[in-house]
């Protein structure tokens, strides 16, 4: 199911980061990963990922500027983002999903099956 489907991680943290990328490469998945939000748009534009893991407070553009601009463009604009973040204020959430966000979770509250769960669920 996931054999071959392209992941795109933007996250600044690099322990977080190192733990994702373990997790989805044990899936099958191809990972591209950027540690900011320019990085993170222009591997977006160039790679066109199945699926983006996003966070919000990220170096250069926050995750809301780069949501913005993913689904401005027409290359990007059908790319499911989900919003994985520190951030937990129902405001963040529903600017999220008013920009186009697939999903929306808290880092806090989530364990990476559950991150799984919801890119497999995107994917389908």
């Amino acid at each position: 199911m996931t054999k071959g489907k392209k992941l795109l991680l933007v996250e600044d943290d690099v322990s977080l980061r190192d733990m994702y990328v373990t997790r989805f490469s044990v899936e099958d998945f191809e990972l591209e990963v950027a540690t900011d939000g320019e990085a993170g748009l222009q591997k977006a534009t160039e790679w066109q990922p199945d699926v983006m893991l996003l966070d919000l407070r990220i170096p250069k553009l926050s995750g809301f500027e780069v949501l913005r601009k993913l689904k401005q463009q027409k290359e990007t604009k059908d790319i499911p983002v989900i919003v994985l973040t520190a951030l937990s204020g129902d405001a963040d959430r529903k600017q999220a999903m008013d920009l186009g966000a697939a999903g929306f979770l808290t880092k806090s509250e989530t364990v990476p099956k559950e991150v799984l769960a919801q890119v497999l669920k995107v994917l389908k």
